[in-house]
């Protein structure tokens, strides 16, 4: 065989490979509803659990959006007594979690909030969301 084929098969050889790296690359998944997952909220207030009064999660986001609902996707309303609340139904991809709750020992609003990655295509993932005066 002479240079040129050879070059032409090594040029076809190195195309093909790339065209199957660029083909097998998976994007970043952008969180949002219509997925098997469930966040499942534990807020704690200095590193105890109390009743989450309201979630809010913000798609897509790794920091906080704020503090105002108007800044998030979804608000979902804790069962009365509960100390967790449960967030179904998000696709993999990251959230910003913000909880607003009340301390009923010390009489007062608490708030705060945590990024979450969701890595996996299905289940439940606990965390455990910091809130302070």
């Amino acid at each position: 065989m002479n240079k040129r084929v050879i070059l032409n098969y090594l040029f076809a050889i190195v195309l093909f490979g790339n065209f199957i790296f660029i083909v097998s690359c998976k994007k970043n998944p952008i969180g949002g509803t219509g997925g098997n997952n469930t966040l499942v909220c534990f807020p704690q207030h200095h590193g105890r659990s109390i009743p989450g009064d309201t979630i809010y999660i913000k798609y897509n986001a790794k920091e906080s959006p704020g503090t105002t609902a108007s800044s998030y996707d979804a608000t979902i309303i804790g069962a009365s007594g509960e100390n967790k609340v449960s967030c179904p139904g998000l696709k993999e991809g990251d959230y910003y979690v913000y909880a607003h709750c009340w301390d009923s020992t010390i009489h007062q609003s608490v708030y705060g909030g945590i990024p979450i990655t969701i890595t996996k295509t299905e289940g439940e993932t606990d965390i455990y969301v910091p809130v302070t005066e």
